[in-house]
């Protein structure tokens, strides 16, 4: 059975969670959860969201993929990998949320899987309202130059699809990410 790993990435506030937190509701796909250095956030569970640690378990993990953002590390850990996709014999898909920096690591690794990276986008100003809202001006200000910086609104070029989560455009973006999963499990012969 080929398995296939999603990368899906894409500028904070873009509707990555909230898109992915739906696909799992309606599909049979599994989301490998990254560690961060960060503390949680209200709402934020541990094990779902994130798995938080400190410094030195930080550097103590095998890491598949690593970031840093505000002195705060995040990473998606090779035992996560193989514990929920790579050794489960009941999962042939799964994603995880990265940047442009992870989707490069994790493409240069051998991995025994397909891999297909999800460009989920929307306008900046759209952005910019989620992540305010969410987390306040100042960190919305820190985060939106961030994510420009590190080109973020730009990962056209290396996506395999790009979907538009612009404002009033969730049920259709929802609709266009569960299309390319089916799309990539019949390219695949794999059936849900």
């Amino acid at each position: 059975m080929t398995k296939t790993l999603y990368l899906i990435a894409g500028p904070s506030g873009s509707g990555k969670t909230t898109l992915t937190n739906k696909l799992m509701e309606e599909e049979n796909i599994v989301e490998l959860v990254s560690h961060t250095t960060r503390d949680m956030r209200k709402g934020e569970k541990e094990g779902k969201t994130y798995y938080y640690i400190n410094d030195k378990e930080f550097r103590d993990l095998d890491k598949l993929e690593h970031a840093s953002h505000e002195d705060k590390k995040y990473c998606l850990s090779r035992k996560e990998y193989d514990n929920k996709f790579k050794n489960n014999n009941d999962v042939d898909k799964a994603f995880v949320i990265v940047n442009e920096h992870g989707i490069n690591q994790i493409k240069e690794k051998d991995l025994d899987c397909d891999i297909v990276v999800i460009n989920i986008w929307c306008y900046p100003p759209d952005a910019f309202d989620r992540i305010k809202q969410r987390d306040g001006k100042v960190k919305a200000e820190n985060r939106f130059e961030y994510d420009l910086k590190i080109g973020a609104f730009n990962l056209f070029d290396i996506a395999d699809y790009s979907i538009n989560n612009s404002n009033g455009n969730f049920n259709k973006s929802f609709n266009k990410l569960k299309e390319i999963t089916i799309k990539e499990k019949e390219v695949s012969g794999i059936s849900w």
